[in-house]
């Protein structure tokens, strides 16, 4: 919260941020102290920005059941995520209502074209970052046998399991909530196209408008093990510190221990798991609409428009439209 109002300008002492939070959401407050799995500080040490990102996918509004071996039902929303080790400034931050690897490839892209090319980049083992190792191992400043990309099991991802926590308490829950509470009023039928289109069409811009506040408020936010500075700050600072690699020669000849370590604590406490990921598919959601019914919702229902109910009445009314447009047709 503090991140978010100084990404807006706003300057307020932390006491009293706290202060207000307890007094107008007191049973949230509680609630996420009790909730969360404190993810344990770690060692960790990587040279300058850029010389590491750190990428991860977060899967809590992909079902409502959430076991990888057994997934009831779905909703079909995956959060994908990069953040740079040094300065843990984000790099990309993207709902998306697929896993697949070119996805993935397209948001990595558009942050190298924003930030620069890392020189490494750490991952877990999931199929949908292919694309991104095959990019890193065939681009001629990088290449393979140099760590280029390293990919292992997510709970050694350190810096994107402290993002997919706060993403989760910040962004996340309040969807998971929002959609379960769809399914106990039967405003949501997993089985019913018109709902899962409805959904994605009114929910997806939502939470990447969402996703933007929070990564703007994120990398304003202070590090008290940074001496409060924040990850902007970090960001900048980095290149001109006096020690860092990349003044005078390529980062790339920096690391030369094992690069399987690189970027990890490996006798540090790691997050409980359960499930694998590698496999995850999400099944697509296709319009049920012809293009002219299509074109019609897309100029009368805006799915950013104001909401007092985190926008459960704009998918009601976007369901009746479409269910209206569709009994039409037939």
């Amino acid at each position: 919260m503090i991140g978010y109002l100084l990404a807006r300008g706003y300057r307020v002492q932390e006491k009293h941020v706290r202060e207000s939070i307890r007094r107008v959401d007191p049973e949230g407050v509680i609630e996420r102290s009790i909730s969360l799995n404190i993810i344990q500080r770690r060692r960790y040490f990587v040279p300058c920005p850029m010389a590491l990102w750190h990428m991860d996918g977060h899967h809590k509004l992909v079902s409502g059941d959430f076991n990888f071996n057994a997934i009831t039902f779905w909703w079909g929303f995956v959060t994908h995520a990069a953040i740079d080790g040094y300065s843990r400034k984000i790099m990309y931050l993207r709902c998306s209502t697929n896993n697949k690897a070119d996805t993935v490839l397209r948001a990595f892209l558009e942050a190298v074209e924003n930030f620069g090319l890392p020189s490494r980049i750490r991952a877990d083992q999931g199929v949908e970052n292919e694309d991104v190792a095959r990019f890193m191992f065939h681009h001629p400043l990088r290449g393979p046998d140099r760590g280029s990309f390293t990919s292992g099991k997510g709970v050694r991802n350190q810096r994107i399991e402290r993002l997919c926590r706060d993403l989760y308490v910040g962004v996340i829950y309040i969807y998971y909530e929002a959609f379960r509470y769809f399914e106990e009023q039967g405003l949501l039928q997993i089985d019913n196209e018109i709902h899962l289109y409805c959904l994605h069409y009114v929910f997806q811009p939502r939470i990447n408008r969402h996703l933007e506040d929070f990564r703007s408020g994120r990398d304003c936010h202070p590090l008290s093990t940074e001496r409060n500075r924040s990850p902007n700050q970090l960001w900048i600072e980095g290149p001109m510190r006096s020690e860092n690699p990349l003044i005078g020669q390529d980062v790339t000849l920096y690391v030369k221990a094992e690069i399987d370590s690189y970027g990890i604590d490996m006798e540090g406490p790691v997050p409980f798991t359960t499930g694998s990921r590698d496999l995850l598919e999400i099944p697509p959601i296709y319009c049920p609409l012809h293009d002219t019914e299509s074109n019609d919702m897309n100029q009368f229902i805006d799915p950013l428009s104001h909401s007092d109910c985190f926008g459960i009445d704009i998918y009601i009314r976007c369901v009746s439209f479409a269910g209206g447009r569709l009994a039409l047709s037939n």
